[in-house]
């Protein structure tokens, strides 16, 4: 599977653009935060998880298209202390619900009638605060900074993901990665990490 997210590098203005040793610093640090959050969620839903093989990319707002992870539940997470920015996961619904099963010990399929109730979110929310609170950590050893992040926010609705990011305007352009997700006997997919500009500048130059 594939992310529509690439576009021809001559059209990236100047001001967004990575070098490519920029670019290998930044695919390094998502490489290792995570590898850690990997391991965090292995834990929490008592299964093996990979979270592998980041493909980076640079793309306007506007134009994100992710039709293999169609219909997604959106997750804000915006980093406080240390470095300062959001970073939007984007993640198939069937995908969490299987995850959201192996947690609370129920059949591990996929159902039609699967409510993403306030229950659900919240649990979305705490596996979510898990994984990016570990690899907010590694990220905070591997650049010997304190880094802290927000309470992440789940949401099945576009609007209401762009409302808690509403320093990120459509025509901006964002950093775009993409992941490889396995969890053992569950699920083998993806998942992409939408980060700001400028926090994925910071981290690739602090790096």
């Amino acid at each position: 599977m594939s992310i529509d997210t690439k576009i021809p590098e001559q059209l990236i203005p100047k001001e967004v653009e990575f070098s490519e040793m920029q670019l290998s610093a930044l695919s390094e640090i998502q490489n290792i935060s995570m590898g850690s959050a990997a391991t965090a969620v292995s834990n929490l839903l008592n299964a093996k998880v990979w979270i592998t093989t980041p493909k980076v990319s640079i793309i306007k707002y506007k134009e994100l298209k992710y039709p293999n992870l169609e219909p997604s539940v959106f997750v804000v997470i915006n980093y406080i202390q240390g470095v300062h920015g959001s970073n939007i996961m984007i993640l198939k619904q069937t995908d969490v619900q299987l995850m959201l099963n192996q947690l609370m010990g129920m059949p591990l399929v996929v159902s039609e009638d699967f409510v993403f109730d306030e229950l659900n979110m919240s649990a979305v929310c705490e596996i979510m605060n898990q994984m990016m609170g570990s690899a907010a950590t590694a990220l905070a050893e591997f650049l010997n900074v304190p880094i802290d992040i927000s309470t992440p926010f789940a949401t099945l609705n576009e609007q209401e993901k762009d409302e808690k990011i509403n320093e990120v305007h459509p025509e901006d352009y964002v950093v775009a990665i993409h992941f490889n997700l396995s969890v053992d006997g569950v699920i083998n997919s993806e998942f992409v990490s939408i980060v700001e500009i400028d926090l994925a500048k910071t981290l690739a130059i602090k790096c």
